[in-house]
């Protein structure tokens, strides 16, 4: 039977986050936008999109949450329990690093670079 991923364990530059459920990786690329016209499709035009991974961190006391915030050109490493794993390179934090009390979840958003199926 074939394994379904159902949790990931996150890593940075070798330390592993304390990563909770519910990790989204958009690998990026290439997105494909549809020109219509009356009752057609002109044509396809590609643009490049980056990279995301989105993901919780319980709010641990040794985690610091400018550390979080300033982090740039780290790797990361996202391991699947089924083996699908993937490499992060030069990431660096996003739109949203934010520390919620009443979840006492600090909320990550990166940004990378290169995304590397390992």
């Amino acid at each position: 039977m074939s394994k379904i991923l159902g949790s990931a364990v996150i890593r940075h530059d070798g330390s592993q986050f304390h990563s909770k459920l519910g990790a989204t990786l958009d690998p990026g690329g290439f997105v494909g936008q549809a020109h219509t016209g009356p009752g057609r499709v002109w044509g396809i035009s590609r643009r490049w999109e980056p990279g995301k991974l989105t993901f919780a961190i319980a709010a641990h006391q040794d985690v610091s949450l400018l550390a979080l915030r300033n982090m740039t050109d780290a790797t990361i490493t996202f391991k699947g329990d089924n083996g699908m794993s993937f490499l992060l390179t030069e990431c660096s934090a996003g739109d949203a690093i934010s520390l919620n009390e009443e979840s006492g979840e600090i909320n990550c958003d990166f940004v990378f670079v290169e995304c590397e199926e390992i």
